[in-house]
């Protein structure tokens, strides 16, 4: 909560169910969240993004049985969804999937 109510700028990445965690932790923090990450959550948890949350990137696999869950949207915010063809235990060290990550962190 302090880095939001300093004004600094609020970032939240994670991959499997840690990115099921950060959707749950921005409906719970209420902060204004400028930019989430999720790469490959999994599929059977909501998955709908707080309207605090001003951008979100929804990295999920297709060939997989784990993971393979898709952003939703609740409020005005904006989600990019993007499929790779990449194993779920293997999309954490991606270098693509980071490069994409920090460029939007870059261009906030």
């Amino acid at each position: 909560r302090r880095a939001g109510a300093s004004g600094r700028i609020v970032v939240l990445v994670g991959h499997s169910f840690g990115a099921n965690t950060i959707v749950m932790a921005a409906r719970q923090i209420g902060l204004r969240i400028a930019l989430m990450a999720c790469v490959d959550p999994a599929a059977q948890f909501d998955l709908t993004v707080p309207p605090n949350v001003i951008k979100a990137l929804g990295f999920r696999q297709r060939i997989g049985g784990i993971g393979r869950g898709k952003l939703g949207l609740a409020g005005d915010g904006r989600i990019t969804d993007i499929v790779i063809d990449e194993a779920h235990v293997y999309m954490d060290d991606d270098p693509i999937i980071h490069a994409r990550i920090i460029a939007a962190i870059k261009a906030i």
